[in-house]
């Protein structure tokens, strides 16, 4: 005998309405912290906002339960599914949107709980779930890469001025040096991020961090990582640190739009000029 799909479905429906009537009245300041978030609001159908056309959409299938009209409800269900599939695919190509990732989980669930209890149904609810599983999973993707962010090796990693330098680089090392004077001030407006091309560019970074840690200025470290290594190689510690940390800007860089060092991101501003007496070109 199968199980009655109704109370699941019609939680999940009520759940889901209820969250995006939340949204719409301004939890999505709180919850998103995104960059997709802004760019999706804007977004609207002949109109009217994506939100409330999701909680026109989930209280259309809480209603179909409550009536005992299941059929129709799994079949709207079905198309809201699909639809959502749509919606997370073309969000794949831009930043990711928490608020809107979470809200669009509750389509599938309730179609799944409505669905599954069925033999005639259950079949072709698993080809749907999949296919919308396949829009999705990218976006949880860049989220998890949003929310990781790029390494700095030195500075904030919110700093206003952001340079990406591949050490061998001579462009890098000459934007390097302009940017030394800013970096090296009190006000901490600028940070640098290192991206490695070789094992050359790796160890260079290794050595820059090992320098760093035994509490070395930011010249100091720099002319240190271009000497040979005297002292042995860095710990398995540092190693490790500066792989993740390479792999993650190199994943920022590329989010940028451009795999090529230099690279410069400015969000902010690099504080105040250097005096004449820090050499600055």
């Amino acid at each position: 005998m199968n199980k009655n799909p109704r109370p699941p479905g019609l939680a999940a429906a009520l759940a889901g309405w209820v969250f995006c009537l939340a949204m719409i009245g301004g939890g999505d300041e709180f919850l998103c912290v995104t960059g997709g978030c802004a760019v999706t609001t804007d977004i609207t159908f002949f109109g009217i906002s994506l939100w409330w056309i999701g909680s026109a959409g989930l209280a259309a299938l809480a209603a179909l339960i409550l009536t005992g009209r299941t059929a129709w409800a799994i079949g709207l269900a079905g198309l809201e599914t699909l639809a959502d599939a749509g919606l997370k695919a073309f969000m794949a190509l831009g930043p990711p949107c928490l608020s809107c990732l979470l809200a669009g989980l509750f389509f599938p669930v309730v179609f799944w709980a409505l669905a599954r209890t069925f033999a005639e149904h259950r079949r072709r609810a698993m080809v749907v779930v999949i296919i919308w599983g396949l829009c999705f999973s990218p976006n949880v993707f860049g989220l998890a890469s949003e929310g990781i962010g790029p390494w700095p090796v030195w500075g904030p990693a919110r700093a206003g001025t952001q340079v990406y330098f591949s050490p061998t680089c001579p462009a890098c090392q000459a934007t390097l040096n302009f940017f030394r004077p800013y970096a090296e001030g009190g006000e901490k407006t600028v940070a640098f991020f290192p991206v490695a091309k070789s094992d050359e560019d790796r160890l260079w970074v290794e050595r820059l961090a090992e320098s760093l840690d035994r509490g070395q200025t930011w010249s100091q470290a720099q002319a240190a990582a271009g000497q040979s290594d005297s002292n042995g190689p860095p710990s398995w510690g540092i190693r490790l640190r500066v792989r993740l940390g390479l792999w993650r800007n190199q994943t920022a860089l590329h989010r940028i739009g451009s795999g090529e060092a230099p690279m410069v991101v400015i969000t902010g501003g690099m504080g105040s000029p250097p005096s004449p007496a820090s050499g600055a070109p």
